[in-house]
């Protein structure tokens, strides 16, 4: 009997309970949104400990409440703008946009916050788009389309940083935004993680931001030195597409995880005549690199080729005993590879090798 009467009460607490829970929703409605005066006290509250940074994250704020924001003349101090989570809709789009006191903005992000092709066209078209220095549109719901909405119109802006990550944005767009080449001249930062990108898409923003980092190498005169930066054959194949290395003549490649094909695409490259020393140390390239590297036109000036490490036999060795392609070569090093009795043989009595002021290492 106690038992029962337990029960009882606890089942008659949950039903009250959900009758207060109801009572709640119908009262405040599961899509209430600020009033504007809620709207403008949170910020001017927010903005009297930080006036250089306003961020509004996961409030009730709807596109109204957006275009009030916009129209608050204490904004005119912020430099950096991050609404997360909120509903500004095209109406709060165009208001901050064309909102006259946000002069000092730089920085715009506008996450998670269901911002569509359209709402972009919008903010890009906007007086306030030119101005922007950082564009952050995580999650939103930007397409293909969008992404040439940004193209038309990133020219004429300042961004150096855009994060499109997390949006509806496939390969097409991908490829259109990363083969501008506007683009790699002004941005430093492309962020386009967690988008629906094929294999191609995704090859195509990394050989991006790989070009971006070679930029800035070549700009603080530092693309001589790229060992160890771990870039594969995509990133060499970006590397070569810049024509950055017209100027070069060094190139150190060492720990780069680079295969024969990175050895072939390097053959191929008119880019790299003025180069006189390559180092290609500690990576994966086998005989059949090296049989494109000794058929290249392209190393008439190579005076030192560095190759230790590799994954070069016998074939390897024979073909560059045979090579013409190397005319002023004074330094050929050969360490820890695969080389036996008869490529060391082959390379001792090759008549193309005869200029060599340092031996040839590697031999055991």
């Amino acid at each position: 009997m106690p038992e029962q009467f337990g029960n009882r009460k606890s089942l008659a607490l949950q039903v009250r309970l959900s009758i207060l829970v109801l009572a709640f929703f119908f009262t405040t409605g599961s899509s209430s949104f600020w009033s504007l005066d809620q709207v403008e006290s949170y910020i001017k509250k927010k903005l009297r400990f930080n006036p250089d940074t306003l961020r509004i994250i996961s409030k009730p704020i709807d596109a109204q409440g957006v275009s009030h924001l916009a129209s608050i003349p204490e904004i005119q101090t912020i430099k950096k703008l991050v609404l997360h989570g909120v509903d500004p809709g095209i109406q709060g789009i165009q208001a901050l946009g064309n909102s006259k006191h946000l002069s000092n903005l730089r920085h715009l992000s506008i996450e998670k916050s269901g911002v569509t092709d359209k709402a972009l066209k919008e903010l890009v078209g906007s007086p306030l788009f030119k101005q922007l220095e950082t564009l952050v549109l995580y999650r939103n719901n930007i397409s293909d389309q969008g992404a040439n909405i940004l193209l038309a119109k990133l020219s004429e802006s300042q961004l150096n940083e855009l994060n499109l990550s997390f949006n509806k944005i496939t390969d097409q767009g991908a490829h259109a935004l990363t083969q501008a080449p506007f683009l790699l001249k002004s941005l430093d930062t492309l962020v386009m993680t967690g988008n629906p990108l094929g294999q191609s898409g995704k090859d195509a923003c990394a050989k991006f931001n790989f070009k971006i980092n070679f930029r800035k190498l070549k700009e603080n005169g530092e693309l001589n030195n790229l060992e160890s930066h771990l870039m594969g054959d995509l990133g060499l194949e970006a590397l070569l597409e810049t024509q950055f290395l017209t100027d070069l003549t060094e190139l150190n490649l060492k720990k780069n995880n680079l295969s024969s094909q990175s050895a072939r695409l390097l053959a191929q490259s008119s880019s790299i005549r003025n180069i006189k020393i390559i180092n290609l140390s500690h990576n994966q390239i086998n005989d059949q690199g090296v049989q494109a590297l000794a058929e290249s036109e392209n190393f008439s000036g190579l005076k030192r080729l560095l190759l230790d490490y590799n994954m070069i036999g016998d074939e390897g060795a024979r073909a560059l005993a045979g090579s013409k392609a190397f005319p002023n070569l004074e330094k050929l090093s050969l360490e820890e590879n695969q080389i036996g009795p008869r490529g060391a043989d082959a390379l001792y009595r090759s008549p193309h090798l005869r200029n060599l002021k340092y031996p040839i290492f590697g031999f055991h």
